[in-house]
């Protein structure tokens, strides 16, 4: 108890029993995030203990605009304001299929705090109580297009003699066995929003390219090459994609950035998808 006879209070991300048991003998108060916690006031005890906790690694991310980290500030262009920082969460992993168990680094609540805290650093987004804000979408869109990963990943390029709908189908049907997933790339996935004729070749994302190759039956090599397959495993690239029949097309925030990351002429149709994605829903043309 301080000189105004009010108790002190300790707030953090967890507190220990030993930390709750330091805290309770110095008479200060301690909550953390995880549900535990010391309540020291005149007459009472309250204590409350035993819930994990949920940010263990309390080290920064070293770029929280790349990767599948970046899928909790993309949800912000998706939606500006949330509740809570599990409000969030909970949103993220409902359009990132396959988001549970082993996603639990990826998408879990440690790693959102941890965005959340870039991207006040950032003035992108402000907190009003426990709900989250977005303040400055340019700047936010700024940031991933300027962070957005340059890596050459695995592809397979050659030709199918299926017709396009045929090769969704194909691949629709397996979606799902031992975890393999597939969705148009963004670029590829442009018509289908209005924002740009689509590309010639059949461009894809694959968790497994070798057996999305072998399920269209691809001729590999790259003369008249019309299929391009292109190596995805986590879930970035298919967080929020949308379905039109077979065909899974790749969320306008993904299309707007493959767009955005193009030629002048895709840079143009960029600027007016993300308007339109950011003023309400976009979905792909059946």
């Amino acid at each position: 108890m301080n000189a105004t006879g009010m108790h002190g209070l300790v707030m953090a991300p967890f507190l220990g029993d030993a930390v709750l048991s330091e805290l309770e003998a110095a008479g200060l108060s301690g909550i953390d995030l995880c549900g535990n916690g010391v309540v020291v006031a005149s007459g009472f005890r309250l204590w409350r203990t035993g819930n994990p906790n949920r940010f263990r690694d309390t080290r920064p991310l070293r770029n929280p605009f790349a990767g599948d980290s970046s899928i909790f500030a993309r949800c912000f262009l998706l939606r500006p304001e949330f509740g809570s920082l599990s409000d969030l969460q909970a949103f993220a992993r409902s359009r990132a299929p396959g988001a549970t168990g082993g996603s639990e680094a990826a998408l879990g609540l440690s790693t959102a705090s941890k965005v959340v805290s870039a991207l006040e650093a950032e003035l992108v987004i402000a907190r009003c109580g426990r709900a989250l804000r977005l303040v400055d979408a340019d700047r936010l869109a700024d940031l991933l297009r300027e962070r957005a990963p340059v890596a050459a990943p695995r592809r397979i390029v050659g030709i199918v003699r299926l017709g396009r709908q045929a090769v969704w189908e194909r691949l629709a049907a397996a979606v799902g066995y031992r975890g393999f997933r597939c969705v148009a790339t963004g670029l590829a996935s442009a018509a289908a929003y209005g924002a740009l004729h689509g590309v010639d070749r059949v461009c894809l994302y694959a968790t497994d390219p070798d057996r999305a190759a072998q399920l269209l039956e691809v001729t590999e090599g790259p003369a008249f090459a019309d299929i391009e397959i292109i190596e995805a495993g986590k879930h970035l690239q298919y967080f929020d994609a949308r379905t039109a029949g077979p065909v899974a097309w790749a969320s306008p925030i993904q299309t707007w950035l493959e767009l955005a990351l193009a030629g002048p002429r895709e840079q143009d149709a960029a600027r007016r998808l993300l308007r339109r994605t950011m003023a309400g829903p976009v979905e792909p043309v059946r």
